[in-house]
């Protein structure tokens, strides 16, 4: 590629100029012409509701570099917050009171669609790409959005992306956070929580209530948890640290990949575990292995108040 190829490039990171004209210009270079005019900076930022506090950052501009929003919401109660990207990464974190601070910084801003609008309590963040994947892809510089959200920590939050990287932490209520090609991080979580990703790794630490997990291909590691799980992976190794509270029916389950579990506190819990291709291995007294080369086991814990099932096709099952 030649300086001139880049620096056309840069452009249309920096939203000056639009896909088709970068093109023109590519292919004009690529012949040895010149042409296709450039248009100035990117578009002005759009004014919100009257609730809304709403600034535009002009950033020191770089190949990378784009637009950046940052608006303030005021709120009562206990809000939510729903954040919809497509390409970029999610962060959310439990603050004060008051108030929803969404922070975004664009990517070729001028083929970015970014809303952040309110109604009501409930705070919504949408960002689409008004073009199709263009030669940008393969250089990393697609439209997309990196989006940091500070809400009251009594707040429910849903949280996705299409590509990147999701994180939640301090928060009570209920909480869903998806990614189809990124990593799931949860921290400190009080409440009900679903998550997802189909390729990433997922990782859960300090959350207490019913957790939904969900992994096509990544680890999911859990520590620190209580409550109830339900988890289920394809492609990736599953590890628990935590309480199961009683009446809780608890499923992990992967078809390849190893399970270990580290059961706190004092377990009162009916465990049944099989693994098809793998052994299975506990010190815990109250549970006996049984098939071939112990592929097998069951038992009860205390006065087995909850349910534990561990299933998987490919791995070794260890509980401590």
């Amino acid at each position: 590629m030649t300086d001139e190829q880049g620096r056309v490039l840069d452009m249309l990171a920096e939203g000056k100029i639009t896909s088709d004209e970068a093109q023109g210009l590519l292919a004009a270079l690529s012949t040895g012409r010149r042409g296709g005019p450039a248009s100035s900076g990117g578009a002005p930022p759009v004014a919100g509701p009257r609730e809304r506090v709403s600034v535009v950052l002009d950033l020191e501009r770089d190949s990378e570099s784009g637009e950046a929003r940052d608006d303030t919401f005021e709120v009562g109660g206990r809000p939510g917050v729903v954040v919809n990207n497509t390409n970029g990464g999610v962060e959310c974190a439990g603050g004060a009171d008051g108030q929803v601070r969404v922070q975004a910084k664009l990517r070729n801003a001028r083929s970015v669609d970014y809303r952040a609008s309110q109604d009501g309590d409930r705070i919504t963040v949408d960002v689409k790409s008004r073009r199709k994947p263009s030669l940008l892809g393969f250089l990393g510089r697609a439209a997309g959005a990196d989006i940091v959200v500070t809400a009251p920590r009594m707040c429910d939050v849903e949280l996705q992306t299409a590509n990147g990287a999701v994180e939640a932490s301090g928060f009570e209520g209920s909480m869903a956070a998806h990614s189809v090609n990124g990593e799931i991080s949860l921290e400190g979580i009080t409440g009900d929580y679903d998550v997802g990703t189909t390729n990433g790794g997922t990782a859960v630490s300090g959350c207490k209530g019913a957790g939904i997990l969900r992994s096509v291909n990544g680890a999911i590691d859990m520590e620190d948890v209580r409550g109830s799980v339900d988890v289920e992976n394809v492609n990736g190794a599953i590890s628990y640290s935590g309480e199961m509270t009683g009446g809780g029916k608890n499923r992990i389950q992967t078809v390849n990949g190893a399970v270990g579990v580290k059961l706190v506190g004092s377990p009162s819990l009916t465990i049944d575990a099989a693994s098809a291709v793998g052994g299975i291995s506990s010190g815990l007294p109250g549970l006996t292995a049984s098939g071939l080369v112990g592929k097998q086991m069951a038992g009860t814990l205390g006065d087995g108040e909850a349910e534990l099932k561990i299933r998987t096709a490919s791995g070794s099952i260890t509980i401590e």
